[in-house]
């Protein structure tokens, strides 16, 4: 693998997962989370129920950081604030991609409502084979439900013995499942 940076790998991840979305006909642009973008996600979460408030202040320090890969989408119609996050770091000795927080910030009946996990993967997926990474971990989901849905919808495994506090899906797993997606998804996926 060349020595680029994460960062790198990561813009070269978001401009395939763009090229995906316009061949998909999706209305959904994936960017770099951007200082903007974050402010954003920060006066967001003060509008949710507490349960749902992720500590998106804590992805400040890494904005910059040539190592990190944080991305946002944005809908079409809405271009100037992100419908939805993700923060991760990429832990090169394990080549796994640590997801920190994922969230969904779009009004009810988007594109992204019930997708955001699902739209994220194919960004992942684009970034972990440019990294040549051999899997993704979801860190700490916010409660058992959630848990149980990355478990239950997206194959994914609990390595932390019933605790659910770190879930696990492979590079190859997420290719394969890659490989059968057809988007755009349609109501109940």
């Amino acid at each position: 693998m060349p020595n680029i940076s994460i960062r790198q790998h990561g813009a070269d991840a978001i401009d395939t997962t763009n090229r995906y979305f316009l061949d998909t006909g999706l209305p959904l642009v994936a960017n770099t989370l951007s200082q903007q973008d974050l402010e954003w996600c920060m006066a967001m979460v003060r509008n949710l129920p507490e349960e749902k408030r992720l500590p998106w202040e804590t992805v400040n320090a890494s904005l910059d950081d040539d190592e990190a890969f944080n991305f946002a989408f944005k809908l079409l119609d809405a271009m100037d604030r992100p419908a939805g996050a993700c923060a991760c770091d990429y832990i090169q000795a394990e080549q796994v991609l640590n997801v920190n927080m994922l969230q969904n910030f779009s009004p009810e009946g988007s594109v992204l409502e019930g997708r955001m996990l699902t739209y994220a993967l194919v960004t992942i997926v684009f970034f972990l084979a440019d990294t040549e990474g051999t899997g993704v971990r979801l860190m700490f989901p916010v409660n058992d439900g959630v848990a149980d849905y990355y478990i239950n919808r997206h194959q994914f495994v609990d390595i932390t013995s019933g605790a659910k506090l770190i879930l696990y899906r492979s590079a190859d797993e997420l290719s394969a499942w890659f490989s059968t997606l057809q988007l755009p998804l349609v109501d109940g996926e």
